[in-house]
């Protein structure tokens, strides 16, 4: 195999080197030639990234692929850089810790990792928010509709609801979403759900709850009584300033804003009663006021509700009103927008289905009486991920339920036929009673005999905890591995996993089996014996080691990073009960414990066996869909083999063409990122774009031609899928290569389809423009009326010009349906070389019938001459035939498209022979036209001299009567003067 040359930017060294490789080898692999010519030593904090213009486009390889999975070119530049990044995280309390994470994974697989720095054990329940500055929280976008509305925009500033919150999102890296090193983020709770169990056991939480809680109430998030507020102003005030000292603790003492909600600042004397209030919480230590301060917002009925403020269309009116819809983790409820006050509550079980749409969010709740309930909103996306959050954790609750005693459930996992040996976790089943000792001190053991016959015995601390020591550290780390595996893809496998998890699924069941009877063992050795003890210890150790070993395995061949998260975790939590178990044991605690120790275990046991079934059980879903997807297509080949009498655009056609596309580069997508829970959908899809394609290859205005190119397309993609779900069975770098080369032949043919009838349809285009331009030359001869004579001539000369025009307009009619039945004939000819001649001929057609049309027009008004007309007429017969010939010379001589061409072709040679006819027979009366003409123009010479006798006489007489009065009016004058 040829090397592959790549360019490696060393970041920290500052410089690039050309380095070769050899494609099929792993990243990991790679990384470990790259970092012998580095100075970096530290290998699992680096590794490699493709780097983008956009840094957040850019993406780091993973450990466990080889660069054949990413294609990568001979003078690619990739980057040898650290993914270990400080990130600064923050809570409400103030406290900012520096943190060291995984640059390359999504925020969900870091959550356990920040939470386990701060001390919080729930990380389900949080996430993260990212900061901004007071100017750029102006900036946030709340929504359109709610952002353009005044009023909106004001009424969700006072309601202080959640859409200005902004989540960071789980599902996508730090880098992806443009935080650096510099920015810092907020942890803060997410879900309420399990904040109920928070008390002075924990007081990370306690006091991280504490300042939410008295935030929600200062902003007014949660409305409160008067009474209530000063409360918890003086629960608030005794956290602050410890016990009430009348000399020190009286009026002017308190900043009001920081202790009320804005609505009762300015109440006069209140300040006095939060002092009266601090008095009684005399004694009180602050954590236990913490908790008292938490217990008493958690009481109030807005407690643990997310709001959004949404519009709802107004009852017997076409009127959207301000609500405010909210989400809790059992309920959704419907609040009155000014006083918050719940107006409808539907617990989440009523719930069948929701709906997300960019501006609207819809519940259905089935067959309640409200059965939808759709309101207006931006802010749907978010709605639905809170909603789908509370459902997933309570999901996981459930499955974490006490099966220890077991019962006739059908969905416990430990009833299954495959795992039913676990039955023999009860404890207690065969009735025998254990009797418990402490043997970590020095005990006598008393023989029930003679008074005389007894032994002594010692066991030193020291020695009987040395296995336990053993054990813990044995599980502790057990435990740090599993952590550095979620924390660090390549511990899973660096080597190509050829097996698949069904290989494993046997060894976990018997594994799991066989650790149940280790804690039986276990358990029923406290007190009775130390050897037992340890050599159940030690046995039980053993077996979760090969447990872990398993599922790490079993994960590994697995390309859902979420599921192989999932199965660790499982993992993890069996490992750590066992821990605890093995703690309890040797503590020497009492019976009714370590039942309850036992009892986790089995659990955890459960829950793992449940993931591994869930897993195997999709896998085998999506192999069953595939294979039905398969038999359908075929199917289909069976069923779509005709061409119908229905018709299909263009756009139909190319369009189903294009879904073939998409569904491929989709399932390509789930084969190399690893999403098999997203396979039900792409292939359900594909199956219908498959159908889509095939009927619409079927249309009666398309050619066979096509219909075998749908069809080459449908088998091309039956293959793809084969392959997809042998790679499933049996995963390996060859069947991927042979995937990527069925899906080029696939994307190939489909632009060959796309090709042929784009084709046609610009064939079809042209001919029909051809026929269209005909049209226009025949209403331009409805324009032209015969010459009207006011002479006396014979009959056939005044008929003539109306013969001819009545000759053209039939040829012009001809010509245009026959060009339209060759638009329809061409759909059986193809894409060759006969469909540029059609195109041609039909041009030809086209301008001969215009100029035939033109030279009608200058007979009619004596420009012409009826040679000219015949030699045109002569000229649309010889474009016509030329049409013809093009038509018959690919398609089928019988078909019913030849036969209406033919007919076609013989009206214009009807329609031509007219023309020359009417041509002929107006060329003999010319003659008479001529001398009609000459009479004409004899008599208007007459008729010109006498008009210009009759202007000079009159002129004579105008002279002769100008003098005359002239004289006359000198005359005048001279009598005048005279006087």
């Amino acid at each position: 195999m040829a090397m592959l040359s790549l360019r490696i930017r060393l970041v920290d060294d500052g410089v690039t080197k050309t380095m070769q490789f050899d494609p099929s080898i792993s990243i990991a692999e790679a990384c470990c030639q790259i970092s012998g010519k580095t100075s970096s030593h530290h290998l699992l904090e680096y590794t490699l990234f493709l780097a983008d213009e956009d840094s957040k486009k850019g993406i780091y390889l993973e450990p466990t692929r080889n660069f054949e999975y990413y294609i990568l070119r001979n003078g690619d530049l990739l980057e040898y850089r650290k993914k270990i990044r400080p990130l600064k995280v923050s809570t409400l309390d103030g406290t900012l810790k520096t943190l060291m994470i995984d640059d390359t994974q999504p925020i969900a697989n870091l959550m356990a990792v920040i939470c386990a720095k701060l001390g919080i054990t729930n990380h389900d329940e949080y996430s993260l928010v990212r900061e901004f500055t007071e100017g750029d929280e102006n900036n946030i976008n709340v929504g359109n509709s709610i952002k353009k509305d005044h009023k909106m925009e004001h009424l969700r500033k006072k309601l202080k609801t959640d859409e200005d919150i902004n989540w960071i999102n789980s599902g996508a890296s730090l880098r992806e979403q443009g935080i650096d090193e510099r920015e810092g983020v907020l942890l803060k709770r997410k879900f309420f759900f399990s904040d109920g169990n928070i008390d002075t056991h924990d007081p990370i939480q306690l006091n991280l709850l504490y300042v939410e809680t008295r935030d929600a109430i200062l902003k007014g998030t949660h409305p409160v009584t008067e009474n209530l507020a000063i409360q918890l102003a003086g629960i608030q005030t005794h956290i602050q300033f410890g016990n009430h000292e009348e000399t020190i603790h009286k009026s002017p003492l308190l900043d009001l804003k920081e202790f009320l909600p804005q609505s009762y600042i300015k109440i006069k004397g209140i300040e006095k009663k939060i002092l009266n209030e601090h008095k009684k919480y005399i004694g009180l230590v602050e954590i236990e006021a913490k908790d008292l301060y938490t217990r008493t917002v958690r009481a109030l009925p807005t407690y643990g509700v997310t709001f959004f403020l949404v519009k709802e269309e107004m009852k017997g009116k076409n009127k959207l009103v301000p609500r405010i819809l909210g989400v809790t983790k059992d309920s959704v409820l419907r609040l009155d927008e000014r006083s918050k006050e719940i107006l409808q509550n539907w617990p989440l079980t009523s719930v069948r289905r929701w709906g997300a749409s960019p501006h609207t969010f819809t519940l259905d709740f089935g067959d309640y009486s409200d059965r939808y309930y759709s309101v207006q909103t931006t802010e749907a996306e978010q709605i639905l991920q809170l909603i789908s959050g509370y459902i997933d954790i309570i999901l996981k609750k459930k499955e974490a339920k006490d099966h220890f005693e077991i019962d006739c459930n059908e969905h416990s996992t430990v009833m299954e036929d495959t795992v039913s040996p676990l039955k023999a976790i009860v404890i207690e089943s065969h009735g025998q009673k254990v009797k418990t000792q402490s043997v970590a001190k020095p005990t006598l053991l008393r023989i029930p005999q003679e008074p005389t016959s007894y032994t002594t015995g010692y066991i030193s601390e020291q020695q009987y905890t040395s296995i336990e020591i053993t054990c813990t550290e044995a599980l502790s780390g057990v435990l740090e591995d599993l952590d550095l595996t979620m924390m660090e893809n390549n511990n899973l496998e660096m080597e190509v996993n050829e097996r698949k998890f069904s290989d494993y699924r046997e060894s976990i069941l018997k594994t799991s089996k066989t650790l149940v009877e280790d804690t039986k063992s276990l358990v029923a050795g406290v007190g009775v014996s130390k050897e037992q003890l340890d050599n159940s210890s030690k046995n039980a150790v053993l077996t979760v080691t090969k447990l872990v070993e398993l599922v790490k395995s079993g994960a590994a061949s697995l390309e859902d990073r979420e599921v192989q998260i999932i199965l660790i975790n499982a993992v993890k939590d069996v490992a750590s009960s066992l821990g605890e178990l093995i703690r309890g044991c040797f503590d020497s605690p009492s019976m009714d414990e370590l039942k309850d120790k036992a009892k986790v275990l089995v659990t955890n046991v459960t829950t793992l066996l449940k993931t591994v079934k869930s897993v195997d059980d999709e896998r085998t879903k999506n192999t069953d869909l595939m294979k039905s997807t398969v038999e359908a297509i075929e199917k289909d080949f069976e069923e779509n083999t005709f061409v119908t009498n229905c018709e299909t655009t263009t756009e139909e056609l190319v369009q189903s063409a294009k879904y073939i596309n998409e569904a491929t580069k989709s399932m390509l997508e789930i084969v190399y990122k690893g999403k098999p829970k997203d396979v039900t959908n792409a292939v359900q899809e594909s199956r219908k774009s498959v159908g889509e394609l095939l009927i619409a290859c079927q249309g009666k205005n398309l050619n066979e031609k096509v219909l075998d190119a749908g069809r080459q397309v449908a088998e091309e993609f039956k293959t793809f899928l084969t392959t997809i779900l042998e790679n499933s069975k049996r995963p390996s770098t060859t069947t991927k290569r042979i995937l990527e080369e069925v899906s080029q032949r696939l994307s190939t043919k489909v632009e060959y389809l796309i090709t042929i009838v784009e084709h046609i349809e610009t064939i079809e285009y042209h001919l029909l423009d051809s026929a269209t331009s005909i049209d226009t030359a025949v209403k331009k001869l409805d324009t032209i009326q015969p010459r009207p004579y006011e002479f006396k001539v014979d009959e056939s000369c005044w008929k003539s010009d109306e013969v001819i025009l009545e000759a053209v307009k039939s040829i012009a009619a001809a010509t245009c349906a026959l060009v339209k039945t060759a638009s329809l004939a061409q759909h059986e000819i193809g894409v060759d070389e006969g469909v540029d001649g059609l195109v041609y001929a039909a041009r030809m057609v086209a301008t001969a019938t215009h100029s035939l049309v033109e030279c009608a027009r200058e007979i009619i008004e004596g420009f012409s001459s009826e040679d000219k007309l015949i030699s045109a007429a002569n000229q649309v017969a010889s474009c016509t035939t030329q049409l013809l010939v093009a038509c018959k010379v690919k398609s089928d001589p019988n078909s019913d498209a030849t036969k209406r061409l033919l007919a076609s072709g013989n009206v214009v040679k009807r329609a031509t022979e007219n023309v020359v006819r009417a041509a002929r027979q107006a060329m003999k009366t010319d003659e008479v036209k001529n001398f009609i003409l000459n009479e004409r123009v004899v008599g208007g010479m007459a008729q010109e001299i006498d008009a210009r006798s009759d202007v000079l006489r009159i002129e004579r007489e105008l002279d002769e009567a100008r003098k005359r009065l002239i004289v006359i009016r000198q005359s005048k004058n001279r009598s005048v003067d005279s006087y």
